[in-house]
């Protein structure tokens, strides 16, 4: 029976390590290689299960896009906040690359009229699960695209996208507004903001 195995990081074997020192986040453990072992022996070994809202959650808290979510085919990286991963300086060229290069001159992300944002609401007692309404200054205004309770800030999280027609969404217009989430025809209020909520400054991570 398989009781033991190797972890392999870019081609490493990190296996040898202690758990701290590996430099990974999370290892997906898969019980088709290792299911003989106890949690103890999980634990022992290195690998601890991570449910997957628990990873949503953090995830939200530190702001972190996701594929389907807050990236998609219909959203640029400018619209996602992620304009500085966009290398228009490459040598080679790629799909896309035109198009990027023409939004970026058009003023990047301060020129795009709606944007993806970090939301944190006054809502200890509840939760949010994606796809609420959100208002700016009482007018609808975009909506939730992911959501988890946030366990360290102690209250729900959420990423979302915000429109405005016409103009730019740009930092000055999203600080300007006040905000809330519709849930269940309750509104709360919510504290918007394109920096995440925890550790804005990646200091941490």
């Amino acid at each position: 029976a398989q009781t033991a195995g190797r972890i392999e990081l870019a081609g490493r074997d990190i296996s040898v390590l202690p758990p701290a020192q590996r430099d990974y986040g999370i290892v997906f453990q898969s019980y088709a290689l290792f299911p003989n072992l106890c949690v103890a022996d999980n634990v022992a070994y290195g690998l601890v299960n991570a449910g997957y809202y628990a990873i949503d959650s953090l995830r939200l808290e530190k702001g972190y896009r996701a594929w389907g979510r807050e990236l998609t085919p219909d959203i640029n990286p400018y619209e996602a906040g992620l304009g500085f991963a966009v290398k228009l300086d490459k040598s080679a060229d790629f799909r896309g690359r035109a198009a990027l290069q023409a939004l970026k001159d058009a003023g990047g992300a301060n020129a795009m009229a709606r944007r993806v944002v970090s939301l944190v609401v006054d809502a200890p007692h509840t939760n949010l699960w994606g796809g609420e309404l959100i208002l700016r200054n009482n007018s609808p205004a975009g909506f939730v695209t992911s959501a988890a309770f946030g366990h360290i800030l102690g209250t729900p999280v959420a990423l979302g996208i915000l429109s405005k027609a016409p103009g730019a969404a740009d930092k000055i217009w999203i600080e300007a507004g006040t905000y809330q989430v519709d849930l269940g025809r309750e509104r709360y209020a919510a504290r918007v903001s394109l920096k995440a909520p925890l550790d804005s400054a990646a200091a941490r991570a």
